[in-house]
């Protein structure tokens, strides 16, 4: 639940820096303190999505890996069949 309120705050401040960049005729120099600030968010955003797939990947494996296999063996049967002619 909380990840989920840091991706969507993530991408509210993107997309509103966006949106307030568009109105804008000039477009605003960035301070080394600014890039800083924005380099340090993102480092740690990553760091938090990495962790989420990661552990998603490892509850979804055992059913992705099932499913692959049925698969390769659904395709194996059907060529052995074609093969002997049924």
């Amino acid at each position: 639940m909380l990840s989920q309120v840091h991706k969507g705050l993530f991408c509210f401040f993107i997309l509103a820096s966006f949106g307030l960049q568009s109105c804008s005729e000039e477009t605003p120099r960035l301070r080394p303190s600014d890039l800083v600030m924005i380099d340090t968010l993102f480092k740690n955003q990553s760091k938090l999505i990495k962790v989420e797939y990661d552990s998603i990947c490892t509850a979804n494996y055992q059913q992705n890996l099932d499913r692959a296999v049925d698969s390769i063996l659904q395709i194996r049967l059907s060529e052995r069949k074609k093969k002997l002619g049924f």
